[in-house]
């Protein structure tokens, strides 16, 4: 069985208790309403579970989502599973690895920095610190008692 409408294919396809849904086109604000249709319908047969094929979508927004998320509630509320499945590039692109932007400096800022204290180790700047603080009489401690 086929529906068409708004943009959007449903092949429905019968495997024994279990009916596939393969989705083409794109599953939008124009058609969230047929496939909201189409899923109710289905969900009161007799099945064990649903599934939901996304590979051939080329877009799904989200009224399409919302859409998909109901059906869900209603499928397993009739105590049935429900499975989305094989979600096209278009629908859900590889995560890209994370890594920083190539940044190109500004032409009036240097590329390098100059070396300044900040530059040292810690521990190198905490015995700077504490050689200037020896030799400030402010924070000279009294060696009598």
């Amino acid at each position: 069985m086929h529906i068409n409408g708004h943009g959007l294919s449903i092949a429905v396809v019968w495997r024994d208790d279990v009916v596939v849904l393969f989705l083409h086109g794109n599953a939008d604000h124009r058609s969230a309403r047929l496939l909201t249709r189409t899923i109710h319908a289905l969900a009161g047969q007799r099945i064990t579970s649903m599934w939901v094929d996304l590979a051939g979508l080329e877009q799904l927004d989200a009224a399409g989502a919302n859409a998909l998320l109901q059906a869900r509630e209603r499928v397993r509320a009739d105590g049935h599973d429900f499975v989305i499945r094989s979600p096209s590039r278009e629908v859900a692109p590889p995560p890209r690895a994370h890594s920083p932007p190539d940044r190109q400096p500004h032409p009036q800022q240097p590329t390098t920095r100059p070396r300044g204290m900040h530059d040292q180790p810690r521990t190198a700047r905490a015995q700077s610190r504490s050689r200037r603080r020896r030799a400030d009489p402010r924070h000279a401690r009294s060696r009598s008692r």
